[in-house]
């Protein structure tokens, strides 16, 4: 349960669809984008009819430089949540918020 709340999360256009507001994005293999707000250099879309997910970048990216994102930006529904409060973990939602709230 533990790889699922560390690497469960939601594309930054989920709201756009409203097919997957209540879904979670199991990202396979891990995406190893860390969590720096005021860095961020990627965004991940939801695309296409085959609902694929892509990452890209938001801005140049040096050789050798880390992807960031802000995963206070996720939005993971209130079950992945409540799931993952359940199993006494916690979700990359709000460990973005434990990091850095707002």
């Amino acid at each position: 349960f533990e790889q699922i709340a560390n690497f469960g999360g939601s594309p930054d256009n989920t709201s756009c669809s409203a097919k997957f507001e209540q879904a979670v994005f199991y990202w396979v293999p891990p995406t190893n984008i860390n969590h720096q707000p005021d860095r961020v250099n990627v965004i991940t879309l939801l695309q296409g009819q085959d609902s694929k997910v892509f990452t890209i970048a938001s801005r140049d990216i040096a050789a050798g430089e880390e992807l960031y994102k802000d995963y206070r930006k996720f939005s993971l529904p209130s079950w992945f949540k409540e799931f993952c409060r359940s199993k006494l973990l916690q979700d990359v939602e709000s460990l973005g918020y434990e990091l850095n709230p707002r």
